[in-house]
């Protein structure tokens, strides 16, 4: 998370502690008074089962107790060697204590944070750990990686996507009319979880607003291989190897959108001959009632290798700041100043996944079967530093008019360009009332035996 509209080292949110301790560093108990009321005393939680782990911490089910009851939440316990001094523990309470003030129905809640250990300093920093509210639907990240390991039956429909989307929306429109403004910036299909596992009436609720730029910044102090300092590096070579070469390095390829965006690998549209448009759906001509609609297929196949990789990508290998490469905005890669735009950019790209029904990363990831785990982060990295310089996926073209445009212009190059995410609101709410979402679903019921019908215009894994 981060306040106002300057870049992350204008940004220390430099929020006052309530109540204002002062660091004492030579006591265990620090944690305790710098925490005040957000702290959660070990003795009141019941650890459950292991739910997952991230770049920063790892999560586990877990009970609370508190003086109106007991609470199922989610416990992050952050890795060991995470929190290093007094300095990097009163930033994160400091995070704590504005995480505590926000609230919101989209918003996964803060419970509080505290340490398992407590005998020495060092065993209190190793062991600290945040509570959370319980989401039992799990991340669209993963939710999105089922529907891609089997087809049928469908794990979600578009018209479910269409009202995570509009509630992500509210979340951010919420965050982003605070006062001050608060910055996301770390919007992607795993920092979005739902209420349940029943998809037909499980909401959206975004996390990790907070925490992860407070750890990601204290993770850039103590290494010097950051991974957004890396790309950095690479994209300031290229461009001074193309200066060498007697080109600009702000030369973009000539087939480009209206926008300036530039779509990637343009080939991989289905052709005009194979893009025939679902009745009353798509944005060009319509099909003769009754004509059998066919679309071409991108098959992913995976074997025991890929399947390897997949795993990274659900774990923790390639979580973190290499993950979050995938859906970072063009000025924040290239070390610009930023302001909440950057949340736009995310939340398109979310948006087009979720209407896809593939992660990115599956596909990029794909061609490099049995690749260790450091050329899997550099496919990664290479990928943000063409994204920085103008690259896009390609929209499938029988989306309707309205949802190519949005997230065309949600994912602009240029922020100025981008809509407010109050605007994005009110067009997703546009795009419910209209209905086109619900005949795209029927219109993939109706199809849904046949291997060649689209889905979405997505890929499908097996």
């Amino acid at each position: 998370m981060t306040l106002g509209d300057e870049s992350e080292e204008a940004c220390p949110g430099d929020v006052s502690i309530d109540p204002p301790y002062d660091v004492m560093g030579d006591q265990p108990q620090f944690l305790q008074e710098l925490a005040g009321d957000v702290y959660l005393d070990m003795a009141n939680v019941n650890m459950g089962q292991r739910l997952g782990e991230g770049g920063f911490a790892v999560v586990h089910k877990a009970e609370l107790k508190t003086e109106d009851g007991t609470h199922t939440v989610a416990i992050k316990a952050l890795k060991p060697g995470v929190i290093e001094d007094n300095e990097d523990m009163k930033e994160l309470i400091q995070e704590a204590n504005l995480l505590r003030k926000v609230h919101h129905r989209y918003i996964v809640g803060f419970c509080g944070v505290g340490s398992s250990e407590t005998e020495s300093v060092e065993a209190m920093r190793g062991s600290v750990f945040f509570a959370e509210e319980f989401m039992a639907g799990g991340t669209l990240k993963h939710l999105i990686m089922k529907q891609m390991k089997q087809k049928l039956p469908r794990r979600y429909k578009l018209t479910e996507a269409l009202r995570w989307c509009i509630q992500i929306a509210e979340a951010l429109s919420y965050l982003h009319n605070s006062t001050p403004v608060i910055v996301h910036r770390d919007m992607k299909p795993e920092n979005v979880l739902l209420t349940t596992t029943d998809t037909e009436i499980a909401e959206a609720k975004i996390a990790d607003f907070g925490l992860h730029k407070r750890l990601s910044k204290i993770h850039k102090k103590r290494h010097s291989s950051h991974a957004l300092d890396e790309l950095t590096a690479m994209l300031q070579n290229m461009e001074a190897s193309q200066c060498a070469e007697g080109s600009s390095p702000k030369e973009a390829p000539s087939d480009t959108e209206r926008d300036g965006t530039i779509l990637i690998d343009k080939q991989r549209h289905d052709s005009p001959t194979t893009q025939e448009k679902m009745d009353g759906v798509g944005g060009g001509k319509n099909v003769k009632k009754g004509k059998n609609v066919r679309h071409r297929r991108r098959n992913i196949k995976l074997d025991g290798s890929m399947l390897g990789i997949l795993g990274s990508v659900a774990g923790s290998s390639v979580t973190g700041m290499a993950g979050s490469l995938m859906y970072i905005a063009p000025e924040v890669l290239q070390n610009q100043k930023y302001n909440e735009k950057v949340d736009v950019f995310g939340f398109a790209v979310v948006m087009y996944e979720l209407f896809r029904m593939e992660l990115t990363i599956v596909r990029l990831l794909a061609p490099c079967k049995g690749i260790g785990n450091a050329q899997t982060k550099q496919a990664i990295r290479r990928y943000a530093l063409s994204v920085s310089r103008g690259l896009r996926e390609p929209i499938p073209q029988h989306w309707p008019p309205a949802i190519r445009n949005l997230i065309r212009q949600s994912w602009c190059q240029d922020p100025k360009k981008r809509p407010s995410i109050q605007v994005v609101l009110g067009r997703l709410t546009e795009i419910a009332a209209s209905g086109v979402v619900e005949k795209m679903d029927e219109y993939i019921d109706r199809h849904a035996e046949d291997q060649d019908s689209p889905t979405c215009g997505c890929c499908t894994v097996s």
